[in-house]
């Protein structure tokens, strides 16, 4: 049988994680899969070297997960371009992808819920 290539990592967290600025991070999907409580994921600063890169985060477990930059007021989201986190509502099947353009991070996010009727992501914004 022929190797399977599998194109996306997915990786569950459970405590707070900062993404690796070398590029090792870029492209996985995150999940908070086993989380007792919210988790946070920190975004490394922008920057031109890695414009392009993203990530993508879904909630698994009834837990709030939180972006964060490590520089503030550098995400892009919900009519605010100089965010310092965006957290989204405890309920499973939130996603949410980060984008750098190279200045900032673009938070790009997708409704979920319980039926097509009440599709909506629900965030949190810190500025």
């Amino acid at each position: 049988m022929a190797k399977v290539r599998i194109p996306l990592s997915v990786a569950a967290k459970t405590t707070g994680y900062t993404l690796a600025v070398d590029g090792s991070d870029f492209g996985k999907v995150f999940t908070n899969r086993g989380a007792g409580g919210s988790v946070t994921f920190t975004l490394p600063t922008p920057s031109a070297g890695i414009a392009g890169a993203y990530a993508d985060f879904f909630t698994v477990a009834a837990q709030a997960i939180v972006i964060a930059c490590t520089t503030n007021d550098t995400l892009v989201v919900h009519a605010d371009a100089t965010a310092d986190s965006v957290t989204t509502a405890g309920t499973i099947g939130q996603h949410l992808r980060a984008v750098c353009d190279g200045t900032g991070w673009l938070i790009i996010s997708n409704p979920s819920a319980a039926s097509a009727a009440t599709a909506v992501t629900a965030v949190t914004l810190a500025t």
